[in-house]
């Protein structure tokens, strides 16, 4: 179980609610001793227990919240990534295109909702009830679009170099940093961007899959996919008679001003679906013989 677990998307083959999140925590490397207390008793959360639950881990109201800002920043459904839609074939629902001028997004207005009321006069009590009530649903409708174009285009806007450049360009974003961006609510952000699908120059992409947790570095933070992107890339290059071993590739990436573990880069290493030291060494004395 811990290994199929250690597959990407973290959270992946969770047992529990708590356990998907525990995951994503140990990946994003902000699993403390409170954090994983507040994971334990979720249910109190639920509930709005903060002040029994500040007793129950040893510490704040106020660090209570902050815990719970944290993980509401991670996927409580990660496996979502693998449904059975076609991302590939099914009609996007926002278009990205690039100039000299610049990136524009522009909504598929041919695949997201649009309701169109009109007038009418004459109407009877009820059916003017009515009347106003499509009139309602239909601003509902636009305001949706609105909010999808407003969420995406900053989303865009942030990881334009990952566009231009390729994975190793992926900046860390978050829930929380689009809806502070935007000024709408953290849930709002992650309704709008759930399955949503982009048609961009690199190809038909989830929305969901611009967003990256970050690692530390010796000056701004580096996403994770780009740290991933790094590994493969410094695999694939290897002298094959000499290969990298795990503490190696960290101690490189050190080298480089990015902290990371050794446990972390065979984390990602195994989530690139790339063998450890030891068969890569086989590979290649076998085909020397």
């Amino acid at each position: 179980m811990q290994k199929i677990q250690h597959i990407d998307p973290p959270g992946l083959f969770a047992r529990s609610l708590a356990e998907c999140l525990r995951l994503q925590a140990e990946d994003a490397e902000v699993l403390t001793e409170e954090l994983s207390c507040l994971l334990d008793n979720l249910p109190m959360l639920a509930r709005g227990e903060f002040d029994e639950l500040a007793m129950v881990c040893g510490c704040s109201r106020k660090d209570i919240a902050a815990h719970f800002a944290t993980i509401r920043g991670f996927n409580p459904k990660p496996g979502l990534a693998f449904g059975f839609d076609d991302i590939g074939s099914a009609a996007p629902d926002l278009v990205v295109s690039m100039s000299g001028d610049g990136i524009k997004v522009d909504l598929n207005r041919s695949s997201l909702p649009t309701i169109t009321v009109r007038d009418a006069t004459g109407l009877t009590e009820a059916d003017q009830r009515m009347l106003d009530a499509a009139k309602s649903v239909a601003r509902a409708v636009e305001r949706r679009n609105i909010s999808t174009l407003q969420i995406a285009t900053e989303i865009i806007r942030r990881q334009s170099e990952f566009l231009r450049d390729g994975p190793a360009s992926l900046k860390p974003l978050t829930l929380r940093d689009v809806a502070k961006a935007t000024g709408l609510h953290e849930s709002t952000v992650s309704r709008v961007t759930a399955g949503l699908r982009v048609d961009t120059p690199r190809g038909p992409l989830g929305l969901r899959d611009f967003f990256s947790g970050a690692l530390a570095t010796e000056g701004d933070p580096i996403s994770t996919a780009a740290v991933r992107t790094r590994i493969g890339a410094m695999i694939e290059a290897e002298d094959p008679a000499h290969p990298l071993s795990d503490a190696e590739i960290a101690a490189r990436l050190s080298d480089d001003g990015i902290q990371i573990a050794r446990r972390t880069v065979t984390k990602y290493r195994e989530g690139l679906r790339m063998p450890g030291i030891a068969a890569r060494r086989r590979g290649a004395s076998s085909r020397r013989t």
